[in-house]
């Protein structure tokens, strides 16, 4: 007995050749899809990957070089304020609590004393021993010392002036003044 085909009932895809073609190209046209999608998203999510991958190496990287120079940075301050200690506490000992006349008088040989100090320094821009008047006593850079010269409205000499050191004076550079330039 056969099957009779109705207008509501589809067609059998093995009864007829029609049906197997066109099951076939369904089945390509599915088999399409996925590749057309898999081509556009398998190499963006291959790209999103390597840059991420990408990115964290360049990060760490930069955060390798930056964590190098910061301890540099502070090997050197530390070599900087261990070495203007040092350069105090023997210029306060070769100072030895005498007055400004005292001092003034001692002017050659402080002046001697204070270049030696300064000569293996060559980050050093200058030693300055100011009198209680702000006026330059000795100096390592010249000799005779410029006497004349007015320090007293630097923020050092205020502070001084002021009374008991509360925190570390501040002062603009007083180099340009002894080599006779404009400040």
């Amino acid at each position: 007995m056969e099957n009779p085909v109705t207008p509501h009932s589809a067609p059998r895809a093995s009864s007829s050749p029609v049906g197997e073609l066109h099951s076939r190209s369904g089945n390509t046209l599915a088999l399409l899809r996925v590749v057309m999608w898999s081509a556009a998203i398998v190499p963006a999510v291959l790209f999103a990957g390597a840059a991420t991958y990408l990115h964290r190496q360049v990060v760490e990287g930069a955060q390798a070089r930056v964590g190098g120079a910061a301890r540099i940075g502070e090997e050197h301050a530390l070599k900087v304020f261990e070495t203007n200690f040092a350069l105090l506490s023997r210029v306060l000992d070769l100072l030895d609590d005498e007055d400004d006349a005292a001092l003034v008088a001692r002017e050659a040989e402080l002046h001697a004393r204070l270049k030696r100090m300064g000569d293996g320094l060559p980050q050093l821009q200058g030693i300055f021993v100011v009198g209680s008047d702000g006026h330059m006593i000795a100096t390592n850079r010249a000799f005779p010392a410029p006497h004349a010269l007015d320090l007293s409205d630097r923020a050092s000499s205020i502070t001084f002036r002021a009374g008991p050191l509360r925190s570390s004076p501040r002062s603009s550079p007083a180099a340009r003044r002894v080599n006779r330039s404009s400040t």
